[in-house]
């Protein structure tokens, strides 16, 4: 062989201890109409350890979405004119019809667990991915977790290619997408990286006062910000107003005290400052679905 020939070599699966598993079409057929799996399902699965040389090109991309979790090591890819490096911790997304091409690096050639998904959820959950970027960075807790998901995904279907594992695995995806995008500490979605703030020291203020009201002056002093800076940031992060989060908190906190102790609901109320039953009724509705007295009869059965 002749001397750099090795730095042409291009291989897209054979790795020593891989694994691979391309499901039967008909299979994907019945998860394309099974109720519990035509929004979310896996046609595609995988581990290629330190795979040297890996390559895939596709000039039309695939007719699926693939996300790649690398392990270990490096890699690159090539998408939208950009070549992006790829290092350890690092999750890549490639939604389905776009070309694209990626691999292993030369000197660290990465470990991967990759897979392919299709469904009519899908659009959903690439909502949530950085858009123009199809990299998200992964905390080592979240990558700890999902590296332990795609174990267990690996032993789901290690017996064979039926439909009961099939259904399980496409469950399963839904909990490993959550687990990336929304239990994933190193992630903040671009449009929201800008107004990124450490909300810990208001979150405990709140919690110290969840028997009374507060409203949004204090709040603001409490995390000096001004009242409309407050809300925006605090509702961009934490997905509700702040006054409306710590009325949240209080009835969660009316939760607890219906379901663990022998408190009246006239009690309970007062204990999270609501000294107007009527009022912490309404309030209690509109926050759990169910007023008071059967949220309490429906833990005693």
């Amino acid at each position: 062989m002749k001397p750099g020939k090795l730095d042409n070599i291009r291989i897209a699966s054979g790795f020593a201890r891989q694994i691979f598993h391309v499901f039967p079409h008909a299979r994907i057929a019945a998860l394309e109409r099974h109720p519990l799996t035509r929004g979310l399902h896996v046609t595609h699965l995988g581990c290629f350890p330190e795979a040297g040389h890996h390559f895939r090109r596709r000039p039309k991309g695939a007719p699926q979405h693939i996300l790649i979790f690398c392990a270990g090591g490096a890699g690159w890819c090539e998408w939208r004119g950009a070549r992006l490096a790829i290092q350890t911790g690092e999750a890549l997304l490639l939604p389905r019809g776009e070309p694209h091409a990626y691999g292993a690096d030369a000197a660290q050639p990465w470990t991967i667990h990759w897979l392919h998904f299709n469904g009519d959820d899908a659009p959903l959950f690439l909502r949530h991915f950085p858009a123009g970027r199809p990299l998200i960075p992964v905390a080592p807790g979240a990558a700890a977790t999902l590296t332990g998901l795609f174990g267990e995904a690996y032993a789901t279907v290690a017996g064979g290619h039926l439909e009961r594992p099939l259904v399980h695995l496409s469950l399963w995806l839904r909990h490993l997408l959550g687990v990336l995008l929304f239990q994933n500490a190193s992630y903040v979605p671009e449009r929201r990286a800008s107004a990124t703030k450490d909300f810990a020291p208001l979150l405990d203020y709140m919690q110290q006062r969840l028997a009374q009201p507060v409203g949004l002056a204090d709040l603001a002093r409490a995390a000096r910000l001004s009242p409309t800076h407050l809300s925006s940031l605090f509702r961009e992060q934490m997905g509700l107003p702040p006054v409306a989060y710590h009325t949240h908190l209080r009835i969660r906190r009316a939760c607890h005290l219906l379901e663990s102790t022998t408190l009246t609901i006239a009690e309970a109320a007062h204990a999270c400052g609501y000294d107007d039953p009527y009022h912490f009724s309404r309030v209690f509705r509109r926050e759990t679905g169910v007023s008071p007295r059967l949220y309490r009869a429906q833990r005693e059965r």
